[in-house]
Protein backbone atom coordinates (compact mmCIF):
# COMPACT_ATOMS: atom_id res chain seq x y z
CA UNK A 1 0.00 0.00 0.00
CA UNK A 2 1.35 3.42 -0.91
CA UNK A 3 0.00 6.69 0.50
CA UNK A 4 1.89 9.82 -0.44
CA UNK A 5 5.55 9.16 0.43
CA UNK A 6 4.74 6.26 2.75
CA UNK A 7 4.69 2.63 1.67
CA UNK A 8 3.47 -0.29 3.79
CA UNK A 9 3.28 -4.02 3.16
CA UNK A 10 0.51 -6.12 4.75
CA UNK A 11 0.41 -9.85 5.12
CA UNK A 12 -2.72 -11.90 4.43
CA UNK A 13 -3.57 -12.13 8.17
CA UNK A 14 -3.23 -8.36 8.55
CA UNK A 15 -5.50 -7.83 5.56
CA UNK A 16 -8.05 -10.27 6.97
CA UNK A 17 -7.93 -8.53 10.36
CA UNK A 18 -8.36 -5.10 8.76
CA UNK A 19 -11.30 -6.35 6.71
CA UNK A 20 -12.96 -7.73 9.85
CA UNK A 21 -12.50 -4.40 11.66
CA UNK A 22 -14.05 -2.49 8.77
CA UNK A 23 -16.94 -4.97 8.52
CA UNK A 24 -17.59 -4.62 12.27
CA UNK A 25 -17.76 -0.81 12.13
CA UNK A 26 -21.19 0.60 12.89
CA UNK A 27 -22.21 4.20 12.30
CA UNK A 28 -24.22 5.85 15.07
CA UNK A 29 -25.87 9.18 14.25
CA UNK A 30 -28.19 11.14 16.48
CA UNK A 31 -29.74 14.58 16.27
CA UNK A 32 -29.01 16.83 19.23
CA UNK A 33 -30.00 20.40 20.07
CA UNK A 34 -27.61 22.59 22.07
CA UNK A 35 -27.74 26.18 23.29
CA UNK A 36 -24.63 28.31 23.22
CA UNK A 37 -22.73 30.96 21.29
CA UNK A 38 -22.45 30.74 17.52
CA UNK A 39 -18.88 31.55 16.55
CA UNK A 40 -19.37 31.76 12.82
CA UNK A 41 -19.83 30.11 9.46
CA UNK A 42 -17.70 30.14 6.34
CA UNK A 43 -20.18 30.04 3.45
CA UNK A 44 -17.50 29.13 0.89
CA UNK A 45 -16.17 26.09 2.75
CA UNK A 46 -19.41 25.30 4.62
CA UNK A 47 -17.63 25.08 7.99
CA UNK A 48 -18.97 26.35 11.33
CA UNK A 49 -17.89 26.90 14.96
CA UNK A 50 -20.23 26.75 17.95
CA UNK A 51 -19.55 26.91 21.70
CA UNK A 52 -22.26 25.03 23.63
CA UNK A 53 -22.98 26.17 27.18
CA UNK A 54 -20.42 24.61 29.53
CA UNK A 55 -18.72 22.61 26.77
CA UNK A 56 -15.72 23.01 24.48
CA UNK A 57 -15.91 24.40 20.96
CA UNK A 58 -17.63 22.28 18.32
CA UNK A 59 -16.43 22.64 14.73
CA UNK A 60 -17.88 20.90 11.75
CA UNK A 61 -19.55 21.17 8.37
CA UNK A 62 -22.96 22.45 7.38
CA UNK A 63 -25.32 19.56 6.62
CA UNK A 64 -26.29 18.87 3.01
CA UNK A 65 -29.87 19.92 3.78
CA UNK A 66 -28.74 23.50 4.51
CA UNK A 67 -29.39 25.76 1.55
CA UNK A 68 -27.04 28.51 0.41
CA UNK A 69 -29.60 31.10 1.55
CA UNK A 70 -29.77 29.47 5.02
CA UNK A 71 -25.97 29.48 5.26
CA UNK A 72 -25.86 33.18 4.36
CA UNK A 73 -28.58 33.88 6.94
CA UNK A 74 -26.32 32.40 9.66
CA UNK A 75 -23.58 35.01 9.12
CA UNK A 76 -25.23 37.79 11.20
CA UNK A 77 -25.58 35.40 14.16
CA UNK A 78 -21.82 35.58 14.81
CA UNK A 79 -21.07 35.78 18.54
CA UNK A 80 -24.79 35.61 19.43
CA UNK A 81 -26.66 33.16 21.62
CA UNK A 82 -28.29 30.52 19.44
CA UNK A 83 -29.81 27.06 19.53
CA UNK A 84 -28.07 24.66 17.16
CA UNK A 85 -29.54 21.44 15.83
CA UNK A 86 -26.67 19.12 15.01
CA UNK A 87 -26.22 15.65 13.54
CA UNK A 88 -23.62 13.96 15.75
CA UNK A 89 -21.95 10.92 14.18
CA UNK A 90 -19.70 8.36 15.85
CA UNK A 91 -18.21 5.11 14.62
CA UNK A 92 -18.22 2.02 16.82
CA UNK A 93 -15.48 -0.50 16.04
CA UNK A 94 -14.99 -3.59 18.16
CA UNK A 95 -16.52 -1.92 21.21
CA UNK A 96 -14.62 1.38 20.87
CA UNK A 97 -16.44 4.59 20.06
CA UNK A 98 -14.77 7.25 17.90
CA UNK A 99 -14.74 10.95 18.67
CA UNK A 100 -17.89 12.57 17.33
CA UNK A 101 -18.13 14.60 14.16
CA UNK A 102 -20.80 17.27 13.78
CA UNK A 103 -22.94 18.68 11.00
CA UNK A 104 -24.99 21.81 11.60
CA UNK A 105 -28.54 21.13 10.46
CA UNK A 106 -30.28 24.25 11.76
CA UNK A 107 -29.47 27.44 13.67
CA UNK A 108 -31.98 29.59 15.55
CA UNK A 109 -31.28 32.81 17.42
CA UNK A 110 -32.24 32.67 21.09
CA UNK A 111 -34.19 35.63 22.43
Amino acid sequence: IRSGQRETALGSEQIKSARNRVAATKTETETITLSGVFRGVLPDSWKFDFVPDGQPLISGALAEVVTEAEAEAMVPHYDKRCRATLAMTRYRTLGRLSRPTYELVRLERET
